[in-house]
């Protein structure tokens, strides 16, 4: 919704004093892979569900990127299109809409790159 937490709560009093209806979009709660787990999960296919573990990448963070424009915005912090905001983001709304609410996150992130490469045109 916004660049960091200020940002958002600036653009939700502008909605709520507006009265219009604002959205976040949370995508991945509609791929049919996680409706299909959620039902699962509630129809207690697995059992009592404990704890979960997530492995992931984010390619448009990696050392070799497709493009110059679209890696400059993902690749600069300050845009807040990081992997914590985009993809982290979107799963741990998936893993709400599966499990239900989250109450406890332990994570271990590091920036193995300090540059990415362009594929199409190898500049760093």
């Amino acid at each position: 919704m916004g660049n960091g937490v200020q940002e958002a709560e600036i653009l939700g009093k502008l909605v709520e004093g507006k009265g219009v209806l604002g959205v976040v979009g949370m995508q991945a709660r509609l791929a049919p892979e996680v409706a299909y787990l959620r039902q699962l999960i509630s129809d207690g296919f697995v059992g009592n569900v404990l704890s979960t573990t997530v492995i992931a990448r984010g390619s448009g963070w990696g050392g070799m990127v497709e493009n110059k424009s679209t890696s400059s915005y993902l690749l600069d912090s300050r845009n807040g299109a990081t992997m914590l905001t985009i993809p982290t983001g979107h799963m741990l709304a998936s893993l709400g809409y599966v499990f239900g609410d989250i109450e406890q996150v332990s994570a271990i992130v590091c920036n193995r790159r300090s540059e990415a490469v362009v594929g199409n045109t190898g500049e760093s």
